[in-house]
């Protein structure tokens, strides 16, 4: 754990103790918050950001006691059923949450906007979004500067100059922020040709691991290295690596994948476990989290991670880059 990371925490912690003494006398039974979490449809088991996010939310839980209802739909139509009956609860009082899990739920957040309770009556927090506009919290973790770290170390590998992206989809939020990046990174660092490839035209590429694992057979024809920012689907791509460990290289992306196959040479790893535990020590405790938060490679929150096995051969690379990296990123945040 980075140190002011945990700094921020032990401070919540201490807030919370000062006020109302041990944390565990804070609140009678009957006051006990409640937190609802609506993940991105098929999200959970992704054995990425869902399931990080999960983690993050249940260790929040554990250190303060507070309700949990966890919901992972099958679509976006499920979703936003569970979204507006969670609005139009007339019944439930005291202090409650909803926590939408990714930006895939802004369009409709905003469709509906005109249903979110004042805060007397519930709370709600959307994930990976840069809205101000909204009456929620919204904190995001941008990937920009570290796919552009990523993209600026695949090109060290062999044969890796020419090389693939594959998106879960088209459309604007973390996934074109990463493509952006790691594009921006290939060609600066002496790339030759990078293609991308997308699943789908909507949220059903993140879900889409046998699809990938088939358009693996074309990709290793083509291309030395491929990056996916494709959610789940990506279980799909590292099932080909593993199954055919002389392919392509490849990368993690939102957790530290260089376990589930020897191809993965380097991570993209999101700490959203981190950062929605400490929105949660905050708001538990009574206090007032950020209104809208940005969380990216400057933060500490957001980071490359190499492979072990990949250590020497990138030599201490992503760290010389990682100035130039932030520089990058704040440059695209300012352009948005």
């Amino acid at each position: 754990m980075k140190p002011y990371f945990l700094f921020t925490i032990l401070f919540a912690l201490a807030a919370c103790q000062d006020e109302s003494g041990p944390a565990e006398e804070q609140v009678a039974p009957q006051d006990v918050p409640d937190v609802t979490v609506i993940h991105s449809p098929n999200g959970l088991g992704d054995r990425g950001y869902n399931d990080n996010l999960y983690k993050g939310i249940r260790e929040c839980k554990n250190e303060y006691g507070f309700r949990l209802e966890t919901h992972s739909p099958l679509s976006m139509d499920e979703a936003e059923q569970l979204m507006t009956d969670w609005m139009n609860d007339s019944v439930s009082d005291g202090k409650r949450l909803l926590i939408l899990g990714s930006s895939d739920f802004e369009p409709m957040l905003r469709a509906h906007a005109g249903l979110i309770p004042d805060k007397a009556r519930g709370e709600v927090l959307l994930l990976e979004s840069r809205a101000t506009d909204l009456p929620a919290y919204t904190f995001y973790l941008p990937i920009y500067g570290a796919c552009y770290q990523a993209g600026s170390a695949a090109v060290l590998l062999p044969n890796s100059f020419i090389s693939a992206v594959v998106c879960a989809n088209p459309l604007e939020g973390p996934v074109a922020d990463g493509r952006r990046g790691f594009e921006a990174g290939f060609k600066d660092n002496g790339g030759m040709l990078l293609d991308t490839y997308y699943l789908s035209d909507d949220d059903r590429g993140y879900a889409m691991a046998d699809s990938l694992y088939r358009l693996c057979y074309a990709l290793e024809q083509n291309y030395g290295f491929v990056f996916p920012i494709a959610g789940g689907s990506s279980q799909g791509l590292l099932r080909f690596t593993r199954e055919y460990p002389r392919t392509f290289y490849t990368a993690g992306m939102d957790v530290d994948q260089s376990d589930y196959s020897s191809r993965v040479t380097l991570s993209v790893v999101k700490h959203i476990d981190r950062a929605v535990y400490n929105f949660l020590a905050q708001w538990a405790c009574g206090q007032t989290p950020p209104a809208h938060q940005r969380l990216g490679l400057s933060s500490g929150l957001v980071e490359v991670v190499i492979a072990p096995s990949y250590e020497q051969f990138f030599n201490g690379y992503v760290e010389t880059t990682l100035e130039t990296a932030i520089q990058k990123e704040d440059a695209y945040e300012d352009t948005l």
